[in-house]
């Protein structure tokens, strides 16, 4: 099993127009509480299932890694990503459980 942890939540339009109606320093502090926490959650996920000598099948992959390799993404609306975008992240998550000796057993191979 794959868990794809958050992705930078600064980057949806939605955190952006919050962030936008405030003053400067507040839209920036929105902007880092919101990928503090999700990195957060990141760090928890991977601790929780991708220990060292841990065999069971489970990955996390980071949502911040696999965001940052996609060029140029494309939001539907305030927090969906396009079909297209969400097609490019698809592919990066795919070649991280490629990667992924722990998830050799799935038939996947670098």
């Amino acid at each position: 099993m794959v868990i794809l942890g958050l992705a930078p939540l600064s980057q949806t339009p939605a955190v952006k127009g919050v962030a936008a109606g405030l003053q400067p320093a507040l839209g920036r502090g929105l902007r880092r509480f919101v990928d503090q926490t999700a990195r957060r959650v990141n760090r928890q996920l991977a601790r929780r299932y991708n220990a060292p000598r841990r065999n069971d099948g489970v990955e996390v992959i980071d949502g911040f890694q696999v965001w940052n390799s996609v060029a140029r993404p494309r939001f539907l609306d305030d927090v969906h990503p396009t079909a297209a975008t969400a097609g490019r992240l698809a592919d990066a998550v795919v070649r991280r459980i490629a990667a992924s000796r722990d998830l050799s057993s799935y038939g996947f191979s670098a």
